[in-house]
């Protein structure tokens, strides 16, 4: 990649989910990931947990224990840094799983906002479901965008999203296409999605690339 007249290596993770320390592994197929963590100019992946001590959350906050319940050793950050993640992004459907005392424990580490879809519905002569971005959501993650532009050599978009237009299956959803196109318009030079759980297209727009949903 290049950016300001800078030549960038840059690896993407999806989401994180390691529930457990894991740096004591040492196996020839972990550290080859590790070392391609390591050896990239900036290395960036999605924390899809929560981080704190279990002993201070008793509790679910959602009032049951129906559902995952996504919570980590704070070691395991120490250990996401030891394999070579420079950042990572925070904003996901499971922030608020143990409350506002899980969300502050995990806000320990920098982390990155991402934005809201909002689908709406409109009579027709078919049936058919359309999203697009709320439009304040919109504008606000753009304003973003444009002043990390005017600061950073090089900005990456990270976007947590699990809402599909209709069924779900291998199709980016309108209002997730809309809002990396804006944030490569806008100065982004890496738009990344996650929360699919699954993989979605990869799309160069205007030079830059677009990973819609890594896994």
């Amino acid at each position: 990649m290049a950016s300001r007249n800078l030549d960038w290596q840059v690896a993407l993770a999806g989401e994180c989910m390691a529930s457990r320390p894991f740096a004591m592994h040492d196996d020839p197929a972990s550290m080859a990931v590790v070392d391609l963590l390591r050896n990239a100019d900036m290395t960036y992946a999605h924390l899809e947990m929560n981080l704190a001590d279990y002993g201070e959350l008793a509790f679910a906050a959602r009032g049951d224990w129906l559902g995952s319940f996504m919570m980590a050793d704070p070691q395991v950050a120490r250990d996401l840094t030891w394999a070579g993640i420079d950042i990572m992004s925070l904003a996901h459907n499971h922030s608020m799983d143990f409350g506002e005392p899980g969300e502050e424990f995990s806000f320990q580490m920098p982390g990155d906002q991402s934005t809201r879809g909002s689908n709406v519905f409109v009579a027709g002569d078919r049936f058919e479901i359309q999203s697009s971005c709320h439009t304040r959501d919109l504008e606000g993650n753009l304003r973003s965008i444009d002043e990390a532009r005017k600061m950073a050599d090089f900005v990456v978009i990270a976007h947590h999203f699990n809402i599909a237009d209709g069924k779900r299956g291998d199709k980016t959803p309108m209002f997730v296409r809309e809002f990396a196109h804006a944030a490569i318009d806008a100065g982004a030079d890496i738009y990344v999605g996650h929360g699919w759980h699954s993989t979605l297209g990869i799309e160069l727009y205007k030079g830059k690339p677009i990973v819609y949903a890594p896994r």
